[in-house]
């Protein structure tokens, strides 16, 4: 495994960060440790580097994120998870056109 470490900044919803801070408090409670907001997301990617996402065409995020549903949803099926049935849409979350909503 590399242990190389890059820093990276994101802007996110505050919503988003108000429920990595609740995840990470929540393993806590539930008898855990509590993990960092850098923990969850760096867990998160260590997970999406495992599915076979398609971004082939790919223009915005929410295509981006339908596409991860998408995969997660093969995924879990080929592992019998979960039963064959019509993939649906996602809905897509919407943004704040004010940005007040946003961390950096």
């Amino acid at each position: 495994m590399d242990t190389t470490s890059y820093h990276l900044s994101a802007e996110v919803p505050i919503k988003s960060v108000h429920y990595l801070e609740w995840l990470g408090l929540a393993a806590k409670a539930g008898g855990g440790t509590r993990q960092s907001k850098a923990a969850i997301v760096r867990a998160l990617v260590n997970v999406a580097m495992r599915l076979e996402i398609d971004v082939a065409g790919v223009v915005t995020p929410a295509e981006l994120e339908q596409r991860i549903w998408l995969a997660i949803e093969r995924r879990t099926r080929t592992a019998g998870i979960l039963p064959e049935r019509t993939v649906t849409t996602v809905p897509a979350a919407t943004p704040s056109t004010t940005g007040e909503d946003t961390v950096r």
